[in-house]
This record gives structure tokens, sequence and C-alpha cells, in this order.
């Protein structure tokens, strides 16, 4: 468990080879920078995406605070007391799990709003607008991307809440500037007109809408006479995408 003077949060992403990542605090919107040095004595290897961890804040070379002391938080929960207590980060509890000598069960790991979705596609249309982002950002890094989230550096995005990165052969690389709508209606024209009136300040290559709806024949119209190379992915799309990466709970 964290220590009264360090902060627990879930580690959102980490880029092995870049050496960097982000963790997201408890009860905070803003994610903090972590640097592959600042894990612990065990390393990256030992914590994976969207773990729960402690850490403690530093002021970096930039002035910006990051984290460092970075350790995996282990979860041990007491049958006796599980229906009584509140554990922090604790997603379901078998209680057919075996007891270690304690009388201790382990919880399971906190799922990613992408596996959450995976094991029930319904949800897609109950979560929030930040989660469908998230949600975006997990898929697009399954698909192979390299994702950044706008939003996060509280810049103003332009209407654009992902830059994506895909890598390409001979270091020639493709950018995307991705727009996610958590709607349950159809999409409008309107929506592909404001994404192309960004695109070039974005300097990105192509333009993508994420949705958890559907787009009417206009937008459709829209997005073919349009200069810009825009994709529309709704919501069937993004089921049929979730299959073909073999991670859909049918």
């Amino acid at each position: 468990m964290a220590t009264e003077n360090e902060l627990t949060g879930i580690l959102k992403w980490f880029d092995s080879k870049k050496g960097f990542g982000f963790i997201r605090p408890d009860k905070q919107d803003r994610d903090v920078f972590v640097h592959v040095d600042e894990f612990g004595p065990d390393g990256f290897d030992s914590i994976g995406n969207n773990e729960k961890v402690s850490f403690n804040l530093i002021q970096g070379r930039n002035g910006k605070l990051s984290a460092n002391k970075v350790a995996i938080i282990k979860l041990l929960i007491s049958k006796e007391n599980l229906i009584q207590a509140n554990v922090l980060g604790v997603e379901s509890v078998d209680l057919n799990s075996p007891e270690d000598s304690n009388g201790f069960i382990s919880p399971e790991p906190i799922r990613s709003i992408l596996e959450k979705v995976a094991l029930n596609f319904e949800l897609i249309r109950e979560i929030s607008p930040k989660d469908f982002e998230q949600f975006c950002s997990e898929l697009l890094r399954k698909e192979g991307f390299d994702v950044e989230n706008v939003g996060n550096w509280n810049q103003a995005d332009g209407g654009i809440d992902i830059l994506a990165v895909r890598r390409g052969a001979g270091r020639v690389d493709t950018k995307f500037a991705i727009q996610c709508k958590r709607s349950n209606k159809s999409l409008s024209a309107t929506v592909i007109r404001q994404l192309s009136g960004v695109l070039n300040k974005s300097r990105t290559h192509q333009g993508v809408i994420m949705t958890t709806g559907f787009f009417t024949k206009p937008a459709i119209l829209e997005k073919e006479q349009s200069y810009y190379d825009i994709s529309l992915r709704d919501f069937n799309n993004l089921l049929q995408s979730l299959g073909d990466l073999g991670i859909l709970r049918k």
C-alpha cells in the first residue's frame, strides 16, 4: 500500500522504446510524466499498463512535475473484510480464489476501458465522452499506432482529441488527426466540415472520426467530396475492429 507521502494512480501507458509514459493520478484529470529510470528495483517489466501504482512527485528539468519511485500496489484482501471494505482500485474479486497462508486473496487486475468494452460492447453507449476518448486511444495502440491524447496537455485542440502516428517502412510516418464523438445519434456533415477545417493547422496527413453512433448520408457524402482524406469509424466499425483483434467477448 502507498505510504502517507505517496500518491496513487493508474499507469495509463508506457512506451518501452522511448523510455517514458504517463500516470493518471487518482482524483485528478492531468496526467503525470514518468521516465523509465523512475521505476522501482524491479523495473518497468514488473508493471503493466492500467496497473495500480504508487509514486512521488518531483520537479523535472523543464520545471514540470513528474513521477519518481514508481511501484505497483499489491492489494491483499481478507475474505472476511471484503464485503465491509471499499478497497481502492479493486475491479472485482473471485471469492473462490485460493487463500495464502494469512487468509488473504489477490484481486483481479484492473481492466482498461478497452477490456471492459470488449467484455460487453453495449457498454460503449454508456461510457462518458472522456472514457470513450481513452477507449479510442487504447484501440489505436492495439492497432499499431503511436498515440498522444491532445487534451492531456490542456491545449486548445481545435476539435482534435488524439494525434496518432503509423510508423511506415523507410522511416515514412503517416500522421492522423482524430476526433472522438461519444453519441448515440447519427453525426451530420457539419462534423466532417469541422474536421476538414483543422486538418491543415494540425499538419497531419489524414483525419479520422470515431463515434459510438453512426453517420448520416449527407455526412458520408461530405466525406467523399472532401479535399482531405478522412475516415469514418462508427459503432459497427469499432465492433468489427475488436473482433479483428481477437479481444471481443462474444
